[in-house]
């Protein structure tokens, strides 16, 4: 996949092998803690973690059964054209599309790349993913994106499928700009306010930015820059900000899964100060060197 919108977009890259600061030399300390482990993202750890969630946050909210969620619900306020939410009617399963099929083609045919002629294969890739996020008026770095995508459940980057584009909208119940700018803008809402919810996009954000041609670990570059787009509003700035600056300090070369997982448990128990940070507890080797670099620096720093 070509450079795309921002540095959080992958070239193809090498598929040289790269090694994470440290990664080896601690490996046997896991945490046991299931949510340290990623295990929002098993299926049944996954449903009955949002299951708990549901109807805490906003009024007035109607069911979505989010795409590869594995029964997985998410209580979503949707806007319809009238301005008023809507309530899916039942049907013979249970779930019915309110968004008008036609409507959600034209639209996906707006972004295609126009190199596709397979109606079946046809694809929105880094220039229609460009114009598509301009349309919505979104950042291609803003938090929104990633849960955009989550929603659509796109399978990378920079690229969506007509069939993820269609199931997207069906989510989001939404057949034109307007009605995902609002209904989207609903489920960041919401996404922030749940931490079962944040956690399944936290963990799809990983799978997400990873290269399909590549290794299975995210280059530093595109890691950095997603850590802030996912953490801004739940991390502290200045520890989100002393992380990343270590990364390139360190010259970190990619980022692991255990390691993405890990530091959002991270984020959420450590303060800025790093005053809770415990080095016996299992955290992966990179935290360690993160905390320590981190002391030091401060030490050096008050001393002169």
């Amino acid at each position: 996949m070509g450079k795309c919108i921002s540095t959080m977009c992958i070239g193809s890259g090498n598929n040289e092998r790269q090694t994470e600061l440290g990664r080896g030399t601690n490996r046997s300390r896991m945490r046991t803690n299931p949510k340290a482990l990623g295990a929002g993202d098993q299926p049944t750890e996954r449903a009955a973690l949002v299951a708990k969630t549901t109807s805490t946050v906003l009024p007035r909210l109607a069911s979505v059964e989010t795409p590869e969620r594995n029964g997985t619900t998410v209580e979503l306020l949707c806007a319809t054209k009238d301005g008023t939410s809507f309530h899916r009617p039942p049907t013979n399963n249970g779930v019915a599309n309110p968004v008008n099929e036609t409507a959600v083609n034209k639209l996906f045919d707006c972004y295609k790349d126009r190199s596709y002629h397979d109606y079946s294969d046809d694809v929105i890739l880094s220039e229609g993913t460009t114009r598509f996020l301009r349309d919505l008026r979104l950042d291609p770095v803003e938090f929104s994106v990633v849960v955009l995508a989550w929603a659509f459940n796109a399978a990378s980057m920079c690229r969506f499928t007509r069939r993820e584009f269609s199931h997207g909208c069906a989510t989001l119940r939404a057949d034109s700009l307007a009605l995902l700018r609002a209904n989207l803008a609903a489920l960041v809402l919401q996404t922030r306010h749940s931490d079962a919810i944040f956690r399944n996009v936290y963990h799809y954000a990983f799978r997400w930015a990873l290269d399909p041609d590549g290794p299975r670990s995210l280059p530093v570059d595109v890691a950095s820059p997603l850590f802030v787009a996912v953490l801004s509003g739940r991390a502290a700035p200045d520890l989100l900000r002393q992380w990343t600056e270590f990364l390139e300090a360190a010259e970190v070369r990619v980022i692991t899964k255990d390691s993405w997982n890990m530091f959002l448990n991270f984020v959420d128990s450590v303060t800025p100060d790093l005053s809770g940070y415990d080095d016996t507890e299992a955290w992966p080797s990179l935290f360690d060197a993160f905390v320590e670099y981190e002391r030091e620096r401060r030490s050096k720093h008050s001393s002169d």
